[in-house]
């Protein structure tokens, strides 16, 4: 089963994700890729499944697969791992979290998943005893790894042979058969981290401000525009003509922490004379600081060319 973002609640939990299946282990991997590791791996283990992955592509092959193999207790999502794990999942929730043959970023070790970040923040989504199971071909971010981990604090390193299912990963075939070896180590939690939380926000408190327009509403030319706030950013990539009410719609990006959203923002005239400006729910935003800051960033956008603000709610 596929859920969107927005399908989640923040925090989730077993009883309501999987209502026929509470009592099983939870297990989470991230990164899925076409979803053969799970099909596999859940003939020899029973358990909860959330996978996570940020190709939609693969998110369609896996679900094939997955509904194939008759697998009703599974649930795929496409998200960045951070803000699921921090975001989906309550504390000491987890029994297991598998990453498999994730991109070593060789070149650009800040992208790396398996830093000290992500196994403070993982820690406390883990029971007492949990783990993470990390295999890989790639030995330099191996050993980064485990070093990370070291510096955490947080684990003990159990280096073994990894799961049979593993090796039958497309991936791992593909360096098998180039005669790359294959590393795999368990992280078993032995202390905890409080990282809150997640913020998303509900549609009762869905971003919104009206404005009064001034004697030349009309936007005739427009150029991308940045607007950035702290870590957050917000580009404003496009605009389009409503032709339903004479309003607008603009294209925003959001970058924020390790979660990146492109949303559509409408622009409406009201009865009253009043314009309104909110988010779409086309494609079901998680409604994030971001997405707040979008509806200012368009706002701001309208100040600037003659609209009067008279009320504001991000």
């Amino acid at each position: 089963m596929i859920f969107k973002p927005s399908d989640f609640r923040f925090p989730d939990s077993k009883e309501h994700l999987y209502p026929e299946t509470p009592e099983l282990p939870w297990h989470l991997e991230v990164g899925f890729g076409d979803g053969r590791f799970w099909v596999q791996h859940a003939r020899t283990e029973a358990a909860n499944y959330l996978g996570v992955e940020i190709s939609g592509v693969s998110l369609l092959k896996a679900e094939k697969k997955l509904q194939d193999a008759g697998l009703k207790n599974a649930i795929l999502t496409k998200l960045h791992a951070e803000p699921l794990i921090q975001g989906v999942v309550p504390k000491q929730a987890l029994d297991r979290i598998y990453v498999n043959f994730p991109d070593p970023w060789p070149k650009h070790e800040h992208n790396r998943l398996l830093q000290v970040p992500f196994f403070e923040m993982a820690s406390g989504r883990l029971k007492a005893g949990g783990e993470i199971w990390f295999t890989t071909d790639h030995e330099e971010y191996f050993q980064f790894a485990l070093e990370e981990a070291r510096k955490s604090g947080l684990y003990d390193l159990i280096e073994c042979a990894p799961p049979e299912a593993a090796l039958q990963t497309k991936y791992a075939l593909k360096w098998q058969d180039l005669g790359f070896d294959v590393f795999h180590v368990r992280f078993r939690v032995k202390g905890f981290k409080n990282v809150p939380p997640y913020q998303v926000f509900t549609e009762d408190d869905m971003p919104h401000s009206i404005l009064v327009a001034g004697e030349n509403p009309a936007i005739t030319e427009f150029q991308k525009a940045v607007y950035r706030y702290g870590n957050r950013t917000v580009i404003l990539l496009d605009v389009f003509k409503n032709l339903r009410n004479e309003g607008y719609v603009f294209l925003a990006h959001i970058e924020e922490e390790h979660l990146t959203q492109e949303i559509l923002v409408q622009v409406t005239p009201r009865e009253d004379g009043t314009t309104l400006v909110k988010t779409a729910k086309f494609g079901s935003p998680l409604i994030t600081e971001g997405v707040k800051l979008a509806v200012r960033s368009v706002t701001t956008y309208l100040q600037e060319r003659g609209y009067q603000v008279t009320h504001t709610a991000y």
